[in-house]
């Protein structure tokens, strides 16, 4: 292919792939938007472990500039093979969407926009930018799968280090009980925000200043240990501190700069060392081996060929909003939305108003609160009704919750005995029931404990696991049953555990049927 046919090839690829960005931009919007708020919210909030994405953003596109001399010599030539992977990812969005997975949605676009590069551009081009647009990964959620492994390394280091220092302070399910008081090390405190700031500065430095995947691996490795080692000690730290002055000290509840001024002083200390001591290599690729990458014949493809594909492309693209925009119009259309607590069986009565301390949290839901009485035994019901889920009004989401959950390093200083804390939370199965519940243990700080059970209706079925719920969200929007609810129950554990679950079983097996009655009668479809 000659230099002005390149130039011809380049200029019309160019044109589909930022028309195809800027219609996936569009047209996905929904996942776009929340991605947006996602990357925004430290900066109307103070807070968010995504707030470095517009600079991944940025990054990424100087990790792509650096390929332009490549680039120059690799000739575009569209792929139909590709047109396959559009379509698979297309799917999966659509699936993450209609079952309302925030965090999978992301993730789906970003392989639909490798899939596009791929088809537009071609096989080469797209291995040659794999890295500097799958870089943009560390900006998306998805992350928080690792804040449970993290918190229990940061606690057991942590507490590692404060026995080592004598300490007086013994660990009970990620609290630190000291002779002054408490400190909590909950998932947020797992150090999340500094291993994946730490992982991208050590992916993109290592894409910069090194060839090697051995090398850039080194890279990585190095400044992730050090991430965490900076997590450690802040918690470290904040023990040794409030341990010093009976709590007292403004780390105790102010400790977030803390970790950033370890996490800062340990990435200088380790490009001081890189600098002085490793041999860096360039990264890029020489002119003569860019050209043997790609040259050797030409594409194969007409003008109109091209345009072909493209147009293709495109309407691959427009697949999956479109479905999602038919099913979720059909699925919600001409339906009313209605729910009430139903009237107690058997010897239980109720339901009477409840001014109960205990109240779950559901976003977007219809809630409905009352108490069930037999005898001197009371359980307290809360069910969260959606009649259709959006975006931050869902069933299955990180901020919805049973009890209230600490997020944050911070001293066990609750002002009232009225705060439920999660002592244990498992999944249970009854001998008087067919499907398992999710049971967990409640407990004020005056002692008070409260057991309760709880479970999602969907699609005409009960379920607890988040993945079951999501799939099963997605069969009743297609079947049109897309009404979903929570139902929660709890009652106080006066003399033990296996007697709080006696009652809660039979009251259970015995307003089961009502119960899913109120939520199969309208809106779901039949």
């Amino acid at each position: 292919m000659s230099r002005s046919a390149d130039h011809r090839a380049w200029g019309l690829a160019a044109v589909a792939l930022g028309l195809s960005l800027l219609l996936i931009l569009a047209l996905y919007h929904t996942t776009t938007l929340y991605l947006g708020g996602l990357w925004l919210q430290w900066a109307w909030e103070g807070m968010g472990d995504y707030g470095h994405g517009p600079l991944v953003v940025l990054m990424s596109a100087y990790m792509i500039y650096t390929k332009r001399e490549v680039l120059a010599h690799l000739a575009p030539c569209p792929s139909l093979g590709a047109l396959v992977a559009v379509i698979a990812f297309s799917l999966l969005w659509i699936i993450a969407e209609l079952a309302s997975v925030q965090l999978l949605q992301p993730a789906m676009i970003l392989m639909l926009v490798i899939s596009v590069v791929w088809a537009l551009l071609g096989r080469r081009i797209a291995m040659a930018l794999l890295l500097p647009v799958m870089f943009i990964g560390f900006a998306l959620p998805g992350w928080e799968l690792l804040l449970p492994t993290l918190q229990v390394i940061t606690a057991e280091s942590a507490y590692w280090l404060t026995r080592a220092a004598a300490i007086p302070a013994y660990m009970e399910d990620f609290m630190v009980t000291l002779p002054s008081g408490r400190i909590s090390i909950a998932p947020a405190c797992s150090g999340l925000r500094y291993l994946l700031a730490g992982v991208t500065l050590g992916v993109f430095y290592g894409y910069l200043y090194y060839s090697k995947p051995s090398q850039r691996l080194v890279v990585v490795l190095m400044i992730a240990s050090a991430a965490i080692l900076a997590n450690i000690l802040r918690v470290f730290i904040v023990i040794y501190f409030a341990w010093q002055t009976n709590m007292q000290h403004p780390y105790v509840e102010d400790h977030v700069y803390l970790g950033w001024y370890l996490f800062g002083g340990l990435m200088l200390l380790l490009l001081v060392i890189d600098h002085f001591v490793s041999a860096r290599t360039s990264p890029q690729e020489s002119t003569s081996e860019a050209v043997d990458y790609e040259r050797g014949g030409n594409c194969g493809y007409s003008q109109s060929q091209r345009l072909v594909v493209y147009l293709a492309t495109a309407a691959l693209i427009a697949l999956g909003p479109a479905t999602v925009w038919y099913v979720s119009g059909e699925a919600h259309a001409d339906r009313e939305w209605a729910t009430e607590l139903p009237v107690g069986m058997g010897d239980w009565q109720g339901p009477v108003a409840s001014n109960d301390t205990w109240m779950p949290v559901y976003h977007g839901a219809i809630p409905q609160r009352g108490v069930y009485r037999r005898r001197d035994t009371a359980v307290y019901l809360y069910t969260g009704y959606y009649p259709r889920q959006t975006h931050g009004a869902e069933l299955v989401n990180e901020l919805n919750s049973i009890p209230v959950n600490y997020n944050y390093i911070s001293v066990n200083s609750i002002s009232d005995g009225n705060d439920w804390r999660v002592m244990r939370s498992v999944e249970y199965q009854s001998e008087q029931l067919d499907d398992p519940v999710m049971e967990a243990e409640l407990v004020t700080i005056t002692g008070r404990k409260r057991l309760v059970w709880y479970r999602y209706h969907v699609a005409g079925r009960y379920t607890t696991g988040a993945y079951r719920t999501k799939l099963l969200q997605v069969a009743g929007l297609l079947t049109g049953r897309p009404a979903s609810a929570v139902i929660a129950m709890a009652t106080d554990i006066d003399n033990d555990v296996q007697t709080a679950r006696a009652q809660l079983a039979d009251f259970m097996h015995t307003m089961e049927q009502p119960l899913a009655r109120t939520f199969e009668g309208k809106g779901s479809g039949e």
